[in-house]
């Protein structure tokens, strides 16, 4: 590892390209790591992997909000959405893809939002608090990434930033800070389970039972 005098020292061109190869090894299998961490490397690799992430990370957004125990909402980025900035606000759209009912006997109903959709989305959207009641989940690459804190793709109930709300329920909301939010939350869960992993080994029952030495 070269120390960071000796960086500073190198031809721009040869550390952007060096950079670009430790971004190109991660980008497409560890959007967490990608973002959190190679994203701070410099200006040049910030932009690119923000572009980057534009295009290809954030369609494969999903959101999840309950209506309750046995309806949900599947949101997706909208078909209509274009550049995930396109008025400047940084916000991307969002909107609903199908719903689901469970019901208490017998098979999960999928369907397409019908004539009740906007009732339940309100009721549901009016439940939800970002600091007491998240009931959405997001997810990230499902079925595409095959690791994660989880397992398969990234998930957790993160907030949704400066989220705006429709009439007829599709969102919008500042996707670089809900990346923020997934992401960082997923290396937080990482280093926190390489610490449980690495903690020394607690005592057997059967030493806690043993009595200890008698010193003469």
């Amino acid at each position: 590892m070269l120390s960071p005098s000796l960086w500073g020292n190198l031809p721009i061109e040869l550390v952007e390209h060096t950079f670009s190869q430790l971004v190109e090894a991660h980008i497409y299998t560890d959007p967490a790591y990608t973002w959190v961490c190679l994203r701070q490397l410099s200006a040049h690799q910030k932009h690119t992997i923000e572009l980057h992430f534009q295009s290809f990370w954030l369609p494969k957004i999903s959101i999840t909000l309950y209506a309750g125990t046995r309806h949900k909402f599947e949101y997706a980025i909208d078909d209509n959405a274009g550049a995930a900035n396109p008025d400047g606000s940084g916000r991307v759209a969002f909107s609903v893809h199908r719903q689901v009912h469970s019901p208490i006997f017998g098979l999960s109903q999928d369907s397409r939002p019908g004539r009740l959709t906007n009732r339940y989305l309100r009721e549901a959207w009016n439940r939800y608090d970002p600091a007491a009641n998240r009931n959405i989940t997001v997810r990230l690459g499902e079925g595409y990434l095959a690791q994660g804190c989880r397992g398969g793709y990234l998930l957790n109930d993160t907030d949704l930033p400066g989220l705006q709300i429709s009439p007829a329920g599709k969102i919008r909301f500042l996707w670089k800070d809900a990346l923020n939010e997934l992401l960082r939350e997923e290396i937080y869960m990482r280093k926190a389970g390489d610490d449980l992993v690495c903690l020394p080994a607690l005592p057997s029952i059967g030493m806690l039972l043993t009595p200890p030495l008698q010193v003469h």
